[in-house]
């Protein structure tokens, strides 16, 4: 394999540059901070975005669950490629998960559906800079 092509070498001579670790970190804040927002503000988030309660626990532990991966990634040097990897592929389930929520799940109110699909994009924002500092 080439350097273009081994996402180990790849990810390692990305370690060189500052900005993986960066954007990881700044992802493992921001799923921090949804986390606790969506765990503490349940039932006013639930009324205000018109979806179900246990739907926002579950996605705020899963999001401080997804916080500490990107933690440890965000300081290993260089970041484990399979785990920079997988926060890549999990972010982008999340964003299309949450395409299906915006649309599929009854009862989403305006402000939920707009909600829900800006953070969809900022998810992908954070996807796509994740994938390009590890494959560079």
């Amino acid at each position: 394999m080439n350097t273009m092509t081994d996402p180990v070498s790849t990810l390692s001579n990305a370690a060189a540059r500052p900005g993986l670790a960066k954007v990881l970190l700044f992802d493992a804040f921001t799923c921090a901070a949804m986390g606790v927002a969506l765990l503490a503000l349940t039932p006013f988030l639930a009324a205000l975005l018109g979806l179900p309660a246990a739907l926002l626990t579950w996605a705020g532990v899963l999001l401080l669950a997804s916080a500490v991966l990107m933690l440890v990634a965000g300081r290993q040097r260089p970041p484990a490629a399979a785990l920079v990897m997988l926060i890549v592929l999990g972010n982008v389930a999340w964003a299309v998960a949450s395409g299906y929520v915006a649309f599929a799940v009854d009862g989403v109110t305006a402000v939920g559906r707009v909600f829900v699909i800006a953070q969809a994009l900022a998810v992908l924002v954070l996807a796509w800079l994740e994938w390009r500092g590890g494959m560079k």
